[in-house]
């Protein structure tokens, strides 16, 4: 995929169904509390390795898109980090764009039973 195709499918500019989030040192602390967020709304999707500043995007890509995976996984089955995993393997992509690799996570809405989802294990 190339910048134009990207951009073509998801907005310049973060909004409550997209979020964009560096990941240049791993997996953010912040990425919980915007999977949170938008399971407990109206879902979204989180894309790690892209930066936004002021309405402009970055394409930084993840060093080692396999350890992100696995490390994105690991965390969001543990119940320490995040109170509940509504994820299954298809909500969880890799794109490449411009020959850098980007994790897509689908987030999506909490079914009334399993809200509120929340960061750590105190609600």
């Amino acid at each position: 995929m190339n910048r134009s195709e990207f951009q073509a499918k998801f907005p310049q500019n973060e909004d409550y169904h997209v979020e964009y989030k560096s990941a240049k040192g791993g997996i953010p602390g912040s990425l919980w509390e915007t999977y949170s967020a938008m399971a407990n709304t109206d879902g979204g999707q989180i894309i790690l390795g892209v930066k936004e500043t002021e309405g402009r995007l970055e394409i930084q890509g993840l060093e080692n898109i396999e350890d992100s995976k696995t490390r994105f996984w690991n965390d969001v089955n543990n119940r320490n980090v995040v109170s509940m995993n509504l994820l299954k393997n298809d909500d969880v992509e890799v794109l490449e764009v411009e020959g850098k690799k980007l994790l897509l996570i689908n987030v999506p809405r909490a079914a009334r039973r399993q809200r509120p989802v929340y960061v750590g294990q105190n609600p």
